[in-house]
């Protein structure tokens, strides 16, 4: 009932905003820049943890094909420190008055402050049926204004990418948008910046708390949704096992949204694991880069690990997975294919027993994590 009503909502959408283009034509007729004319863009991203990570190769493809423009990315409160020290983009903002969540008064005024910068290109990289950020695009006043189609948020663009194809990697089809810019690239690796002294801060707290003796896996339980996330207690399984069995230090790594499922771990496994939760994201970086494994679901910090060329062992469930496999050399992925659920996208179990997640067990994890280490050395 949920899907046909959605699916009424998104053709009603598509339908009505349609029928309002002419309209947003007339209010917007600008001739779109030449290449060479470009010198202010804006890229948008407003989402998550993993969706910023994956759209650094993008940010470095537009500087480098327009190396004289300033880059802008308009980003959210969560993902906007992944770019502290990015040598591709001149200014980050954040946008912290959101529609809906805040108010549409609070949306507009903010959107009004961005179209007085003058921005010449923007580029909106979702591939989701959302609107905010096509009503941000259009709003910013930008002559080109590059984005996927979605039930009606072609509206609001005037250069379209292919409709997302469900088998290319998401760092490609943010790709795609920059080439529609003008800004060929080819090369889809994502790289996050970290200063020498924010690593040697990372070490230095791996050494105080004693786990810089041996290999150290660290373990990052968290995922935006329910069927995302490995069992609770399969993670103390297989914490316990590394760290009684095979000598490793194991570290416990979240933010303050994981408190509780590092307490479960904790209390599942009955050992005390050195734990690093914090609400500083470029210290959880820092972190993440001293490790020899990450073990993490299908998550941001995946995708982080993967940019900072550290190993990881992860769980896929509902994901689509040509999507968001994780970029680069010595990642192991474990997913149940053979479900006939598998790839549902749904944030919520349609079976209702998360078999996706429950039928991978520890030791078919300890089993890869091992080979990963095997690998290091």
């Amino acid at each position: 009932m949920k899907k046909a009503v959605r699916s009424f909502y998104l053709h009603a959408r598509q339908a009505l905003l349609h029928g309002t283009d002419p309209i947003l034509r007339q209010r917007r007729l600008r001739p779109v820049p030449s290449p060479s004319k470009i010198t202010n863009i804006l890229f948008i991203r407003t989402d998550r943890i993993g969706d910023m990570v994956l759209s650094t190769a993008a940010l470095r493809a537009i500087k480098r094909g327009f190396p004289h423009a300033r880059l802008t990315v308009l980003a959210s409160l969560s993902n906007a420190p992944l770019l502290q020290h990015d040598p591709h983009v001149d200014e980050v903002i954040v946008w912290n008055e959101g529609w809906p969540g805040s108010s549409l008064v609070g949306f507009l005024r903010r959107a009004a402050r961005l179209s007085k910068i003058g921005y010449d290109a923007v580029i909106d990289p979702l591939t989701g049926n959302d609107l905010q950020t096509a009503l941000i695009a259009y709003l910013s006043g930008a002559a080109l204004r590059i984005g996927f189609p979605g039930y009606g948020r072609e509206v609001f663009f005037n250069r379209l990418a292919a409709y997302p194809d469900k088998y290319r990697h998401m760092a490609d089809l943010i790709l795609e948008t920059a080439r529609l810019l003008g800004a060929e690239s080819e090369d889809r690796t994502p790289l996050l910046c970290l200063l020498p002294a924010e690593r040697d801060w990372a070490g230095g707290w791996l050494k105080a708390h004693s786990l810089s003796r041996r290999a150290v896996v660290g373990i990052h339980p968290g995922g935006y949704y329910p069927t995302q996330r490995w069992l609770s207690d399969y993670y103390a399984q297989l914490a316990l096992t590394l760290q009684q069995d095979h000598g490793c230090d194991v570290v416990l790594i979240g933010g303050p949204g994981d408190h509780d499922l590092i307490g479960s771990i904790l209390a599942s496994s009955g050992e005390r694991f050195v734990v690093f939760e914090s609400s500083d994201l470029r210290q959880t970086v820092a972190v993440i880069s001293q490790l020899n494994v990450l073990v993490c679901n299908n998550s941001g910090p995946l995708h982080i690990a993967a940019a900072l060329n550290v190993p990881t062992l992860s769980f896929m469930g509902p994901t689509e997975k040509s999507h968001w496999m994780p970029l680069g050399h010595n990642h192991e992925v474990l997913r149940q294919d053979h479900l006939e659920c598998i790839g549902c996208n749904s944030g919520t179990c349609t079976r209702g027993d998360l078999a996706c997640m429950r039928l991978i067990k520890p030791e078919e994890a300890l089993g890869c994590i091992i080979r990963l280490l095997k690998q290091e050395t």
